[in-house]
């Protein structure tokens, strides 16, 4: 049996800042994913008219190229694949990659206590 988790970002959340991560996985990326499309939203302008409104973001699968030590979870919704994957160590650091519309827009980045930092950035119009 397979679970499917709805985590879905409001654009009202966009006006706070990052929120730290709570304890469990589900509700762990859930504020990464609404922290991340903020992210994305307030740096950079030509990707928020991608993210207006509510995305509601399923996931879709546990990553099948298992590390040891390694877990990644997929999501998707409203047009975004957004992967978010940590190492099993003591200092939790969320690796994240969000595209749109199969790589118009790739970002990555990561997410530790709650705090969104950026990798890279690529637009293609």
């Amino acid at each position: 049996m397979t679970a499917v988790a709805f985590i879905v970002f409001s654009a009202a959340a966009a006006a706070c800042t990052s929120v730290p991560a709570a304890s469990s996985k589900e509700t762990g990326d859930m504020d990464i994913l609404n922290n991340t499309m903020q992210y994305i939203r307030q740096h950079h302008a030509d990707a928020a008219p991608f993210i207006a409104g509510n995305i509601a973001f399923t996931q879709t699968a546990a990553s099948d190229k298992r590390k040891i030590g390694y877990n990644s979870v997929e999501y998707s919704g409203g047009g975004w694949m957004v992967t978010v994957g940590h190492a099993a160590t003591a200092v939790i650091v969320e690796e994240i990659s969000a595209s749109y519309n199969n790589g118009k827009i790739v970002w990555t980045g990561r997410s530790q206590d709650g705090v969104i930092s950026e990798d890279s950035y690529n637009y293609t119009q």
